[in-house]
């Protein structure tokens, strides 16, 4: 009997021993899973993260490309915008000095009709030269950029002195000198 109830005794033992283990290696086991799905969700959070953290990227990436477009366009409309204002304005200039150069013809051409109307042939010949010569050296004066008026002015003085003091040559004179005026710009 005494061995029987020594060996119940450390069977009891070992049982309870075995129990006790059982209860250390699950409260263990469930430690190790909570480290896990502790883990588990803080991998789950950073791959998230990083999820947005790509997405911000590739949409600042795309901003940064619309940007660069939108800079580039910007450029090309402004050197456009620089080379049509050029084309425009030296349009405009080329188109004021052949106004300026036909005006001139015209006026010209205009006082060649009046002096040759109150002159004699000879005397319309010299004036219509000498006219011509003023009004080419003019048109070469605007296209300089000068004004013309004081070899208009030696021109004209020549001319008065050539023709004398008579009552038409004072109108020729008046003419000349808005002939002038309007060459002048």
């Amino acid at each position: 009997e005494q061995y029987a109830a020594s060996h119940v005794a450390a069977e009891s033992d070992s049982i309870k021993k075995a129990e006790l283990d059982q209860r250390r290696i699950r409260q263990e086991l469930t430690r190790k899973q909570m480290k896990f799905d502790m883990k588990t969700t803080a991998k789950a959070k950073l791959e998230e993260q990083l999820e947005v953290a790509r997405a911000e990227k590739d949409r600042l990436e795309a901003l940064k490309m619309e940007k660069q477009t939108l800079l580039d366009q910007r450029v090309a409309e402004q050197r456009l915008h620089a080379s049509s204002a050029q084309a425009t304005s030296a349009a405009e200039s080329s188109t004021d000095v052949a106004a300026s150069s036909g005006s001139a013809r015209t006026i010209s051409s205009e006082a060649e009709t009046g002096v040759e109307e109150e002159q004699s042939p000879t005397e319309a010949a010299q004036v219509s030269g000498s006219e011509q010569r003023t009004v080419r050296e003019a048109e070469t004066d605007v296209e300089g950029g000068e004004e013309a008026e004081s070899s208009e002015e030696d021109d004209d003085d020549e001319e008065n002195e050539d023709e004398g003091n008579s009552e038409k040559d004072d109108d020729d004179s008046e003419e000349s000198d808005d002939t002038e005026d309007s060459i002048v710009f």
